[in-house]
């Protein structure tokens, strides 16, 4: 790998930068970062090479440990029969779970990226009265949807939802 990385830099007259592995006498693997550049003479033949080799097997291991961490979280979030979903500080949704998806009637790229507020959960004699108002139940109105849902004890609620672009 690096023996081909370093010869196709030669012959295309370019730097290259890559990652690999090293396996030490002690049977310990290191992951490095590699880069070379190599310079010329006015006829195009290498003069001399030069280049680091940094050990970033700290940091490999942290990302090898950070995705398996997103994956069990992914896999739990898909599994969890209740609706779950992420807000950063600004209030736009950055995760959504299917079974929020399911209750809410949206697609996650409607929701994914956009201000989500729950403005209100309002019991179920109320939203009687919300819909005397001709407010369709997952229809549009005024920048508000208003979903009728059962929570995971089967009690009906109507949540209103106030979405921003």
């Amino acid at each position: 790998m690096v023996n081909n990385a370093y010869t196709e830099s030669v012959r295309n007259k370019t730097p290259y930068d890559i990652v690999h592995r090293l396996l030490m006498k002690d049977g310990r693997v290191k992951y490095v970062n590699e880069k070379c550049e190599t310079y010329y003479d006015v006829e195009g033949k290498p003069l001399r090479s030069t280049g680091t080799v940094h050990d970033i097997t700290e940091r490999h291991m942290a990302e090898l440990e950070l995705a398996q961490l997103s994956l069990q979280n992914r896999l739990i979030l898909d599994s969890a029969g209740e609706g779950i979903y992420g807000l950063d500080v600004d209030g736009r949704c950055t995760f959504v779970n299917p079974a929020a998806l399911k209750l809410i009637g949206f697609t996650a790229e409607e929701l994914i990226g956009r201000t989500v507020m729950p403005c209100s959960i309002i019991p179920n004699r109320m939203a009687v009265a919300i819909r005397r108002r001709n407010v369709p139940c997952r229809r549009r109105t005024n920048r508000a949807w208003f979903i009728v849902a059962a929570t995971f004890t089967g009690a009906r609620m109507e949540l209103a939802f106030l979405l921003n672009s």
